[in-house]
């Protein structure tokens, strides 16, 4: 009796943890284009169609779950005559981000170090008001500075969907690594600092 208890026990905890992470299946690393490595729940899949340009490109759809992510060097930022820190170049993706919604709301801005990178990341809350269906949608927003690019892992959902996708995408935050530009025996470099 004490052995199926403990059996059922494990399995309701098993089944709560489940929950927790809204189906969310574990992590596995992507690497992108030899630029940057970030572990991506394993339900999204590759896409090619959330942005022009982004090299990171996954969703669920399913689940209504999706990201992109996309290096810019700050060579390249410098020729236009444009000099950012961290919080400048973050606040010109919010504010990118938000005209094309009617509202926007940033909730939390948190500024710290991950993995030897600078980083900034923010919460906003957008809606299109329409009169039959108001469409809101949360976004996490996250902006990694190394000496030589900035990086932007933008992800977003439904509103409603905001609780699960918001740890997720704090995970993903967690395991972002710039790469050395070359990978050696399939074996990620760090860039020295």
């Amino acid at each position: 009796m004490r052995n199926n208890l403990t059996i059922l026990v494990i399995g309701l905890l098993a089944l709560l943890t489940a929950c927790n992470r809204g189906g969310m299946e574990p992590a596995r690393v992507v690497d992108i284009e030899g630029k940057f490595s970030v572990a991506i729940p394993a339900n999204f899949v590759p896409c090619n169609d959330l942005h022009d340009f982004a090299p990171l490109q996954y969703a669920d759809e399913r689940g209504g779950y999706f990201l992109v992510g996309i290096q810019e060097p700050k060579q390249e930022i410098a020729q236009l005559k444009v000099k950012y820190q961290l919080g400048d170049y973050a606040s010109f993706v919010e504010n990118t981000i938000g005209s094309a919604f009617d509202t926007v709301h940033v909730s939390q801005r948190d500024t710290m170090e991950i993995n030897g990178l600078r980083c900034q990341t923010s919460d906003l809350y957008a809606a299109i008001v329409d009169e039959s269906a108001p469409l809101e949608v949360y976004y996490h927003l996250s902006i990694f500075e190394s000496d030589d690019h900035f990086y932007q892992l933008i992800g977003w959902s439904r509103r409603d969907r905001q609780a699960v996708f918001s740890e997720a995408a704090r995970e993903i935050d967690g395991s972002f690594q710039e790469l050395a530009g070359d990978l050696a025996q399939g074996q990620a470099l760090r860039k020295p600092r």
